[in-house]
């Protein structure tokens, strides 16, 4: 506590400890969160991807004297990662919400519920408080959330944090805590903006946003190679397109570069995001301007409404999902065609997943598989009512597929292995 500014503030931290509440949402399997008060009066703020799924006659809230009440959903809303619950908790104690975002190298702690999973028990610890810095904010490229301007610290948090409150040294809540991907690396969520979502979700209605159907990256080494851009590139990169959206009826593409938006230029993903979030839907066309190669292009895309769900195509979401460049191969050997692994990330999820470059990818479910065209064909086929335009009847896991996929190996070893997409259920595609 020596870190913070004085006696009062080390009373809000206490504070706000005692009024947090670790959360137990059930469904297929348990998942710990972590909740604060937050838009009045029994409400409380999580992480909204620990609701996808839930089972609400399970979920419920722990105190930090460890008693549990029961709990209800009020909404959530997967692009920002704001979720909402409705507790009646007595005597929950006043805190205070920080006005203006911290600024690096200040002070801050994290507050959560953890939990120990210790092979099949699940062991509840107390609330704790943990002491680091804000190390960076306007955070993107985590895939935390789909509009990302984050907050970075230097915590390392366990399970069950996720959703908890970010403290700055003053003894106010900063941010709602996203995940921590890497020991000493935790992303939070500023509160900036989260009350109108809040009450939207509260009046049981999803925030109206523009949708472009732009997917932004930085670009990164991987996206470098696929897209053949120089070293010196560092504008936002448009990695790929919603199919159907208003960027590809305008003639957007895959690997142009972003320069402005609305006539102002932009040099980070947060700028590009903040303007083209303040478009109205179904208003005005906003022009863009983009550099494709060595020619700059203007495009003008008019946003539609923001669907509920946004699907890649499942090509992208493959490579995006293993975070790996594929290559078509149609010719030659047979045993050498299929689609290739290149450019894998090193540390990333393919190779967590045991793919390694060279890697050949040569049916999906028993359908040999050549061309990108052959893969989405494939997967949309077979899950027709999850790509639908439409509402579909399981709301909880609405984007989620698994398929087999058959890999050739070095030294031509044939193994399968199964295959989940992440976005959007699991990782948030940063498409605006």
């Amino acid at each position: 506590m020596t870190r913070l500014i004085g006696e009062a503030e080390e009373s809000r931290l206490q504070a706000i400890a005692r009024a947090s509440m670790g959360v137990i949402v059930g469904g297929r399997r348990n998942r710990f969160s972590t909740a604060f008060p937050f838009g009045g009066p029994g409400l409380w703020l999580t992480n909204a991807r620990f609701l996808i799924g839930a089972d609400e006659s399970k979920l419920r809230v722990r105190s930090y004297n460890n008693r549990e009440y029961p709990a209800s959903i009020v909404g959530y809303d997967l692009p920002s990662g704001v979720g909402v619950l409705k507790a009646d908790i007595p005597a929950v104690p006043s805190i205070q919400v920080a006005q203006t975002v911290p600024a690096p190298p200040e002070s801050s702690w994290a507050v959560c519920f953890p939990v120990v999973f210790e092979d099949d028990v699940v062991r509840y610890l107390p609330v704790s408080l943990h002491r680091g810095h804000l190390t960076a904010t306007g955070q993107a490229g985590t895939f935390q959330v789909s509009f990302e301007n984050l907050l970075r610290t230097d915590h390392s948090i366990e399970d069950g944090c996720s959703g908890g409150p970010l403290v700055d040294s003053r003894g106010r809540i900063a941010g709602m805590i996203l995940g921590s991907p890497d020991d000493g690396i935790t992303y939070a969520l500023p509160l900036d903006g989260l009350q109108d979502i809040v009450a939207s979700l509260v009046r049981h209605e999803q925030p109206v946003r523009p949708f472009f159907g732009i997917g932004l990256s930085a670009p990164d080494e991987r996206r470098r190679a696929k897209f053949g851009l120089d070293g010196g590139a560092g504008q936002p990169l448009i990695s790929y397109l919603i199919p159907g959206s208003p960027s590809v009826q305008a003639g957007l593409r895959p690997g142009d570069l972003l320069l402005q938006v609305g006539g102002e230029k932009i040099t980070t993903i947060w700028e590009a995001g903040k303007r083209l979030l303040a478009a109205p839907p179904g208003g005005a066309g906003v022009t863009l301007m983009v550099a494709r190669g060595n020619t700059e292009t203007r495009v003008t895309v008019t946003p539609a409404k923001r669907p509920e769900r946004v699907m890649l195509d499942p090509i992208d979401e493959l490579q995006e999902t293993l975070e790996v460049n594929l290559k078509e191969v149609t010719t030659g050997p047979g045993a050498q065609q299929g689609l290739v692994v290149t450019n894998m990330v090193r540390g990333g999820r393919g190779e967590k997943g045991h793919y390694k470059d060279g890697d050949i990818i040569t049916a999906v479910d028993k359908k040999s598989v050549k061309t990108f065209a052959t893969f989405d064909e494939t997967i949309r086929t077979k899950f027709k009512e999850i790509f639908a335009d439409g509402p579909v009847s399981d709301k909880r896991f609405a984007s989620s597929y698994v398929v087999t996929l058959e890999v050739r190996k070095e030294g031509d070893e044939k193994v399968t292995r199964d295959y989940v997409n992440l976005f959007p259920d699991f990782l948030a595609p940063p498409v605006y």
